[in-house]
């Protein structure tokens, strides 16, 4: 991705200022462009076949000329293919777009186009920014996970898309870690427990225990209990789940050093404060035993900024108190909550494992 996306800036300063501000400008244009198609599941209902345009908007219920256009403008982007004049099918930058197919991404998509995720970053970004505040909040009138507790669609949404993050980042953290040194995973902040399967899947004498946020618990068990893979299905009866706010309860402690704490992607979208509070309480919980805390998190380069995670962590600063952090500061919020940074383990993708030992 990094490599991609410096082709891309090289690309870019080749294009004229005035053409290329106008260009980051009217993005939003492919942004919902593909929204739209993945909403009315356009990959899906093309399948394997070319279907003419007028077919296919009627297994869409819209009007044919209207979604030509839509096609035309995410063809250009590499996204579904014209076959023939008036005719598409879909093509390697759409497959990931159907929901029958390993690997999708649609609910992704689906979770970023919501009304609720658009509108802070449309209607109150620059307010937020004079606040202090996340958009979110300023929109909505509460956090973003206070406000999902509120609103099971959200909270639905938020859970499917987690559960496909996998098929954005493959799963190369599976590979990088001896897992053959634990006994147990406790899976903090886990959402649906969708690593933990995974993990539970390759790993025959893994337990994990997913701990989470009450409505996000009731969610996780809807989806796990329709779960349609045969190998997750079987490593679903070594799983399961402890309702609890990571940032104001106490967390289940180790029962051994075969125990390990797994953090993945949960304290980027965490204020200072409350990401040390949880980090903290992972301490306690694993101190008394000598249990190992893997936090798999971002590392942000200090020095040279990154398309992808500067723009995750806008994205955290819209919707949540958290942020993308250095490893200067990774290391002061481990240094508070009495973990050692033991260990970084380098990923194929934009995060890194930070392998924690308690002091």
């Amino acid at each position: 991705m990094r490599a991609i996306q410096g082709l891309q800036l090289w690309a870019s300063r080749l294009t004229p200022p005035p053409f290329r501000l106008v260009q980051i400008g009217s993005a939003y244009w492919q942004s919902r462009a593909l929204g739209v198609a993945t909403e009315l599941d356009v990959a899906s209902q093309l399948g394997d076949d070319t279907l003419a345009i007028g077919v296919l908007a009627q297994r869409c219920n819209v009007v044919p000329d209207g979604l030509q256009r839509v096609l035309r403008l995410l063809a250009a982007l590499g996204v579904f293919e014209e076959a023939q004049p008036g005719h598409w099918r879909n093509n390697r930058g759409s497959a990931p777009l159907r929901a029958d197919r390993p690997g999708s991404v649609r609910d992704l998509v689906l979770l970023h186009q919501r009304p609720e995720m658009r509108a802070p970053w449309n209607d109150t970004l620059a307010s937020a920014l004079r606040l202090g505040r996340p958009a979110f909040e300023v929109l909505h009138g509460q956090p973003l996970f206070e406000h999902m507790a509120t609103d099971p669609a959200l909270e639905e949404a938020f859970a499917k898309a987690m559960a496909q993050v996998e098929g954005l980042t493959g799963t190369p953290w599976v590979d990088a870690i001896d897992w053959r040194a634990f006994h147990r995973l406790l899976d903090v902040g886990g959402s649906a427990g969708d690593k933990a399967l995974t993990l539970l899947a390759r790993h025959a004498h893994l337990h994990a225990l997913v701990i989470d946020r009450p409505a996000t618990v009731a969610a996780a068990r809807f989806l796990r209990a329709s779960e349609t893979d045969p190998q997750r299905s079987a490593a679903r009866a070594r799983l399961s789940f402890h309702a609890a706010d990571v940032r104001q309860d106490a967390l289940p402690p180790a029962s051994s050093a075969k125990d390990v704490f797994w953090l993945s992607a949960l304290l980027h979208g965490m204020s200072d404060a409350d990401a040390l509070q949880v980090l903290q309480r992972v301490a306690r919980a694993a101190a008394p035993v000598g249990a190992t805390v893997l936090v798999m998190e971002a590392v942000r380069n200090e020095e040279i900024a990154d398309l992808a995670v500067s723009g995750m962590d806008l994205q955290m600063a819209v919707c949540t108190e958290g942020r993308e952090r250095s490893l200067r500061e990774w290391q002061g919020l481990f240094a508070q909550a009495r973990l050692q940074l033991r260990e970084r383990v380098p990923l194929p993708m934009l995060a890194e494992i930070m392998v924690l030992t308690p002091l």
